[in-house]
């Protein structure tokens, strides 16, 4: 089924900025609020092996459990035309997760970067914030 990225682009529009992602999420929040910052969504297209993919760059200050799954879930079936781009904005305000779309799997997603102000998280005074090793290969 192909997706039509410009169509995923013109929906991921609608998530940029801060909201309350909780149609976005799964589980219980207990005392953590569901508002949360998403800084950017970019959707790449690449050919890897004569096989076209969609590459989906989300970034943020933090994201809910299985935020960015069902995020990616939303948009795909935003691009294979079970729902209009615009829809994703009213499925932000619904706050219900009823609404968005099936999670995508966690096959194939990438934690790339995590950038922190926090000194436990830093291996050392002054260290370059965590980044994945530069030698991984890269995902199919």
């Amino acid at each position: 089924l192909a997706l039509d990225p410009k169509l995923m682009r013109q929906a991921a529009k609608h998530l940029v900025g801060t909201h309350d992602f909780r149609a976005f999420k799964v589980g219980p929040l207990g005392e953590r609020s569901p508002i949360r910052t998403v800084t950017g969504i970019e959707i790449h297209s690449l050919v890897r092996d004569g096989r076209d993919h969609l590459v989906i760059d989300i970034t943020g200050t933090g994201f809910l459990r299985k935020m960015v799954r069902i995020i990616v879930g939303t948009l795909a079936e935003v691009g294979a035309g079970l729902r209009d781009p615009k829809d994703v904005a009213g499925i932000l305000a619904s706050r219900d997760r009823q609404q968005s779309g099936q999670a995508a799997l966690a096959r194939g997603l990438v934690l790339r970067r995590i950038e922190t102000s926090s000194a436990w998280f830093d291996s050392a005074p002054g260290a370059p914030p965590w980044c994945e090793p530069l030698d991984l290969p890269d995902p199919p």
